[in-house]
C-alpha cells in the first residue's frame, strides 16, 4: 500500500508524505525479512521437538522395563547428520543450511570453523554425531 501512498503523495507534491511513505516501505520490507527468518528458524525445530519426543519415548520405555532400539551414528560423512549439545538443533548434510551460506550437500567437516548453530549461536565445536534410533 504504500508505493500507492507515495505515488499520490508525488502527484499531491506532498515532500513530507513521500519521504514518509517511502520509510514506512523500506520499514515493511525489513520486518517481512525479519519474519522469514522467524519462519525459518521454526521450521528448524520441528527436528528437535521430534528428537526430544523420541529421547522422552526412550526414558518412558525404560522406565517401564522395554527395551529400546540401537542407535547409530551414519558411517558416511556425506549423510552424517550432527546435533548442537546446547539446543538439539539437527543439521542435515543433505539440507545444508542456505541462510549461512551452507549449501544442501556440504558435510559436516567441510562447513567452515566460524560457522554458528543457526538456532543458538553454539560454536559448531558443540556439534556431536547424530545417533539415530535404527528400524527394528
Amino acid at each position: 500500500m504504500y508505493p500507492g501512498f507515495a505515488e499520490q503523495a508525488r502527484a499531491d507534491r506532498d515532500g513530507k508524505a513521500i519521504v514518509e511513505f517511502e520509510a514506512q516501505q523500506a520499514e515493511s520490507r525489513e520486518h517481512a525479512g525479519i519474519f522469514r527468518k522467524a519462519a525459518h528458524n521454526f521450521g528448524l525445530l520441528t527436528h528437535i521437538e521430534n528428537h526430544h519426543a523420541q529421547q522422552y519415548t526412550e526414558a518412558l520405555q525404560a522406565l517401564e522395563g522395554v527395551k529400546t532400539s540401537p542407535k547409530a551414528a551414519s558411517s558416511d560423512p556425506a549423510t552424517q547428520k550432527w546435533i548442537c549439545r546446547q539446543c538439539s538443533m539437527i543439521y542435515d548434510p543433505t539440507e545444508g543450511d542456505p541462510d549461512s551460506g551452507i549449501a544442501p550437500g556440504t558435510p559436516f567437516a567441510a562447513i567452515p570453523e566460524d560457522w554458528h548453530c543457526p538456532i543458538c549461536g553454539a560454536s559448531k565445536k558443540t556439534f556431536v554425531p547424530y545417533e539415530e534410533v535404527v528400524a527394528a
